[in-house]
């Protein structure tokens, strides 16, 4: 009967083991799925701000210049006026359409800056310890027995957040660019056709570079993450299933003694009757 019963109890150990793996691999996916769209939605949210810091709009200046034009003094009537003139000036505003290497800079500076808390924003959501620990234990709870005598939920909350303790979670590195570096060869104001179409291009070409930058950076610290979710996983499961061996090892260690302990009671019961045969008139003992 107790063999029996430490079989059942076993085969209820590994159904368990099995629905906390279950549980296990489906929060990791459902983490590792939604870390992937959010990583989605911001690559997309990059390439749109791309487009914007590609775009660069012409202003318009204005030039005064200051002319001065020889007007004559001479009078018909007066001939000591003949051949005399002074000079008359005036002014004259003309515009003109440039592109500014400053408006360049900044969209650059805005791009990176504007991608980069958003990176961090995400990884802040993503790489978040008590959210973690709560889903995991959301989980866990599900499929545990909660109404053992043997459940113990603050073991439960220690061996989460011992396991997230141990991981190492990716950091989300960027390192500033030299902005006023990549558009060496530029400066001020540009006039001409050819140097606007230039600097579109070059502004173009490093806003591109630094898009896919982010985005290959991104790309790897989600692939990171998902690793660790995978690691974590397998802890928390090594050590539930340390604490289910270990109340088997009870289980048959109590059997164990209770056989032996039965063993010593039957020897006991053979040695009083064997003492109360002695004791009997009809049988005797040899002594």
């Amino acid at each position: 009967h107790d063999m029996a019963d430490l079989d059942a109890h076993a085969s209820k150990a590994r159904q368990r083991l099995h629905a906390i793996a279950d549980a296990l691999s489906g929060y990791v996916q459902g983490q590792a799925s939604a870390a992937r769209t959010q990583a989605r939605r911001v690559l997309n949210d990059l390439q749109q701000g791309a487009s914007r810091a590609r775009a660069l709009e012409e202003r318009t200046g204005h030039e005064t210049h200051s002319r001065g034009v020889e007007v004559s003094d001479s009078k018909w009537y007066n001939p000591f006026s003949w051949g005399s003139s002074h000079i008359e000036y005036y002014t004259e505003t003309t515009t003109y359409r440039y592109l500014a290497i400053a408006d360049a800079l900044e969209n650059l500076r805005n791009y990176f800056e504007d991608s980069r808390r958003r990176l961090l924003a995400l990884f802040n959501e993503l790489i978040a310890p008590d959210v973690l620990s709560a889903g995991l234990r959301r989980e866990l709870l599900g499929v545990l027995d909660t109404r053992s005598d043997d459940f113990d939920p603050r073991s439960l909350r220690a061996l989460i957040e011992t396991a997230l303790a141990r991981l190492l979670w990716p950091q989300l590195d960027i390192d500033t660019p030299d902005l006023g570096q990549v558009l060496s060869g530029f400066s001020g104001e540009l006039r001409s056709s050819g140097e606007m179409s230039a600097l579109r291009e070059r502004l173009a070409q490093e806003v591109g570079d630094l898009q896919q930058k982010l985005a290959t950076r991104l790309d790897q610290a989600v692939q990171q993450l998902c690793a660790q979710l995978d690691t974590l996983a397998g802890q928390l499961q090594e050590g539930l299933t340390q604490s289910l061996s270990t109340d088997l090892e009870r289980l048959r260690a109590a059997m164990a003694d209770k056989a032996a302990q039965v063993e010593r009671l039957q020897a006991l019961v053979n040695m009083i009757d064997a003492e109360m045969s002695c004791l009997s008139p009809r049988t005797g003992c040899a002594r």
